[in-house]
């Protein structure tokens, strides 16, 4: 049996022919939309002009502009202005200035207007000190703020300035030292020994595992846990204080009081 070919038909031909120059006019028109886009980003009236700084006291906004200003160089996926006030790497900047800057507890950046970019900071505020795993394998101490963070390295405060704290702390880039709630109860614990053990100057605090070392002048300790609430750590310590061993004799005449036993009160004489 004989076979011949049959021409296309011209009506199908003209379909195809119709598709093709649709496809190509809307490629055409996507690519031109494209350019277009990257020509505008490249405006100069709406690139950023100006980076302004608000909050931060321990780092000058110079040095917060020079960080911001090289993170805006250069073309966004390799096409865009990357200083292009609609398309600039907001979260990159934060991260980036939290990144080398430690002392920034928090960074929002925003457009405060088309060519100015505002940079608002909010600083960790000092609470403390932490001075390493124990005093016996003490090292340089850095400044702790009230979540627990061991941000940045400390000077040469007085003694009586901040309490120093020994233990861990999670190993990275972000030091912290216990979980924010647990520290928060520990310095207002710390803070009120101070007061309620009178005649005696507070001189660290130490944790290890879940048991607490309050180290006072003198040689004497109050030891208790780290779960343990403050209001009951304070309200043992108060009776404790009043009871016969202790309402004869100077602080100083014992090594520790330890509470970490519940309502059983255990003391040692040196």
């Amino acid at each position: 049996m004989a076979r011949k070919a049959l021409p296309v038909s011209k009506l199908r031909a003209r379909r195809r022919k119709r598709r093709a120059i649709v496809s190509l006019s809307a490629l055409g028109l996507l690519l031109l939309l494209c350019a277009i886009g990257i020509g505008i980003s490249w405006l100069p009236w709406l690139r950023i002009g100006e980076v302004e700084a608000r909050g931060a006291t321990s780092v000058k906004q110079d040095q917060v502009r020079e960080v911001v200003e090289n993170e805006l160089q250069g073309a966004r996926w390799y096409i865009f202005a990357k200083d292009n006030i609609f398309l600039y790497p907001k979260v990159d900047i934060e991260r980036k200035l939290m990144e080398e800057f430690p002392t920034f507890e928090r960074v929002t950046v925003s457009k405060d207007n088309v060519w100015t970019l505002l940079v608002e900071i909010t600083e960790r505020t000092s609470q403390a000190l932490w001075c390493g795993e124990s005093p016996a394998t003490s090292s340089a101490c850095y400044l702790l703020d009230s979540s627990g963070v061991a941000y940045a390295p400390a000077a040469n405060f007085g003694s009586d300035v901040y309490i120093k704290y020994f233990g861990s702390v999670a190993p990275g880039a972000k030091k912290q030292f216990l979980e924010p709630t647990q520290f928060n109860v520990l310095s207002a614990t710390a803070h009120a020994l101070k007061a309620q053990v009178q005649g005696l100057r507070l001189i660290s605090i130490s944790v290890l595992n879940n048991e607490v070392r309050a180290d006072f002048e003198g040689g004497f300790a109050i030891l208790f846990l780290v779960s343990d609430s403050g209001a009951d750590v304070l309200e043992r310590i108060a009776l404790a204080l009043q009871s016969e061993p202790f309402a004869k004799r100077s602080l100083t005449d014992f090594a520790y009081l330890d509470l970490r036993f519940g309502d059983k009160l255990y003391y040692k004489l040196k």
